[in-house]
């Protein structure tokens, strides 16, 4: 069974026959585009222009009044009363953050549970870890979990032990204190 109807033979004489020359033509003396015969204007030199800043300026759209102030406020306020060694204070200051503003509550939640733990651990710091562990956040979450288990280890709560070692199966690239 024949694929191609032509044999080879008359396939070459075919394309010998499209390949004899003949005429080509390689230039047309018609114009192809028409080009402007009055002379170009003259270039004026006007003087630069001032420069101007591309962007807003820093801090131009920041609010004076309103929630978001307010939160700035009391955020500046416990991290001074932090700073003053009253730590205990401080976590009561954030508190409101958290409450005000509940997009960014997994963090100010471990603000709070550092200030508590630095005013000695208990209840509440454990608390505040496990607010952070809940975050949507890995890196937020993970801090949250260790800290959780520090504040169990610290409270001599018995849980502490048994969460450590999950801490430590979970993370095994996690530093080992010895």
């Amino acid at each position: 069974m024949k694929i191609f109807p032509f044999s080879i033979g008359s396939t070459f004489v075919i394309i010998a026959g499209f390949a004899l020359p003949g005429l080509a033509f390689a230039f047309d003396p018609a114009p192809l585009c028409a080009y402007p015969t009055a002379p170009l204007e003259t270039v004026s030199h006007a003087p630069p222009r001032t420069p101007i800043l591309m962007c807003d300026p820093a801090g131009q759209y920041l609010p004076t009044t309103g929630p978001q102030l307010e939160t700035r406020a009391a955020l500046a306020e416990a991290r001074r009363l932090a700073a003053a060694g009253q730590p205990a204070s401080a976590a009561l200051a954030l508190r409101a953050i958290e409450e005000a503003e509940p997009d960014i509550a997994d963090r100010v939640a471990l603000e709070e549970a550092e200030y508590r733990m630095a005013a000695g651990p208990d209840a509440l710091a454990c608390a505040a870890w496990e607010r952070a562990q809940q975050s949507p956040h890995r890196s937020v979450a993970l801090l949250g979990r260790i800290g959780h288990v520090r504040c169990l280890l610290a409270t001599a709560n018995r849980d502490g032990v048994e969460e450590l070692a999950s801490l430590r199966r979970s993370y095994p690239e996690l530093p080992h204190a010895p």
